[in-house]
């Protein structure tokens, strides 16, 4: 198990909320086409960030006795003595820890 940092989209919805707010007030004057942007970025940028939750993660290598070697990326952090585990895969990859008599040795 090895941390590792995610991308973030939270300057990406700082950007798009800002284009937005300062769109949404170009029938006004400066100051409010100003304050539109701003208060689009913050709102763009918070709702964003609360989507992605932290951008914390854990990478794990495993082996498989049918695939070989694969690493999966997850938020979720394992128990540290977990030596067993079992790989869901299907719109997300999860990974469970399990008793050591489902897995074969390497």
């Amino acid at each position: 198990m090895q941390p590792v940092t995610l991308s973030s989209e939270v300057g990406t919805g700082i950007a798009a909320g800002a284009g937005f707010g300062f769109v949404d007030n170009l029938d006004g004057n400066s100051e409010e086409m100003l304050g539109g942007a701003i208060i689009g970025g913050l709102v763009g940028g918070l709702f964003t960030a609360l989507f992605e939750g932290g951008n914390d993660a854990y990478q794990y290598n495993l082996y498989a006795a049918n695939e070989g070697e694969f690493t999966v990326i997850q938020k979720q952090k394992l128990d540290k003595n977990t030596q067993c585990v079992a790989v869901t895969a299907g719109d997300k990859v999860k990974l469970e820890s399990v008793a050591r008599h489902f897995c074969s040795d390497k």
